[in-house]
């Protein structure tokens, strides 16, 4: 991957240098304002709210939508040609890899076309923030209003302390997601909870079947815990753990589990007709990350008006008693 990015940059740099990159494409309506929006994968309930909002913005305000999954560096850099091709002016993008950041700059600068990123920041290949306009969860804050919530639940519930452990399922591969879980343990930790009772169970991958693994495994290092708090980096990660809670025998009167992403696999299981231990989720906002994206690559090109370099959103509780009500409020109610 490394070498795709290193060629990617140097392609995009000589012609930059040489003045062969080609030109943007006015399209058949020089007036019209055309947007691409490009996530890592369109299959995922998020990234399908967030292009529905943002169509939303594009009926509002009358410019063109584009919306294309890219899943891999290759996909992402054919498909900014073709935004390109199609007389686009601004991308806004959810990369697959992180560290593409400098490559689609190079490439985006190169067709005189605006960049926005969206949900995951670019990041150099020390790691460092890349300095774009950028979109994002305040993923600490939100970390912390899961092991607040945990906490408080478990509490509320007259909880011995002393049979309970927490595990916190982890991707740190993406820096948002590490501040996530990071941000769980410090909240539980700020909220009286024992450090030395809270297990970190890393993923090789962010799906159900990881998770479940990896919680199963340190359920197994721990027998004396009777009672746990599940926590993780999304919605999926923590549906997956309390899967593996379940095969052990216990129940959702044994496990307290909050997610983050307000998605499906959630809202699933607040569905379900015998409560499971999946407690609550951070419901995040796609709407603004659709909606508000757009408008405000709109306007940027359209009208001149820059946004900010970098906006950061917030997160609501929702549980099974009020996810309905607050789902409608959202928009994302069927």
């Amino acid at each position: 991957m490394n070498k795709i990015l290193v060629t990617l940059a140097a392609a995009a740099g000589l012609a930059l240098m040489t003045g062969c990159t080609p030109s943007a494409s006015n399209g058949s309506d020089s007036d019209e304002v055309k947007i691409g929006f490009l996530v890592k994968d369109a299959q995922e309930d998020w990234f399908q709210q967030e292009w529905k909002f943002a169509q939303m913005a594009a009926d509002e305000h009358g410019f063109t939508l584009i919306t294309q999954p890219a899943e891999d560096a290759e996909a992402v850099m054919t498909q900014i040609d073709n935004l390109n091709s199609r007389g686009v002016k601004g991308l806004i993008i959810c990369t697959p890899e992180v560290t593409l950041g400098a490559a689609v700059t190079l490439k985006t600068d190169g067709y005189g076309m605006k960049l926005f990123t969206v949900d995951d920041r670019f990041v150099d290949a020390d790691g460092n923030a890349l300095d774009t306009h950028y979109m994002g969860i305040s993923a600490r804050d939100i970390g912390q209003s899961v092991g607040h919530a945990l906490h408080e639940e478990m509490t509320s519930r007259s909880w011995d302390p002393s049979e309970v452990g927490a595990i916190g399922l982890t991707f740190d591969e993406i820096a948002t997601l590490k501040d996530r879980t990071e941000g769980a343990k410090e909240a539980l930790i700020a909220d009286g909870f024992d450090g030395n009772r809270i297990f970190f169970a890393p993923q090789s991958k962010p799906n159900i079947e990881v998770a479940s693994s990896v919680t199963a495994a340190t359920m197994s290092q721990h027998p004396e815990i009777t009672k746990w708090l599940i926590f993780g980096n999304n919605d999926v990660a923590v549906v997956g753990a309390v899967r593996a809670t379940e095969q052990a025998g216990l129940t959702a009167d044994d496990v307290i589990a909050c997610g983050i992403n307000g998605s499906a696999e959630s809202i699933s299981e607040f569905e379900r007709e015998s409560p499971t231990a999946v407690w609550g989720t951070i419901l995040l906002s796609p709407k603004q990350h659709g909606y508000d994206t757009a408008t405000m690559m709109y306007k940027w090109i359209a009208d001149g008006e820059e946004p900010a370099r970098e906006t950061l959103t917030q997160g609501r509780l929702i549980t099974r008693d009020n996810y309905k009500e607050v789902l409608a409020e959202e928009g994302l109610a069927e």
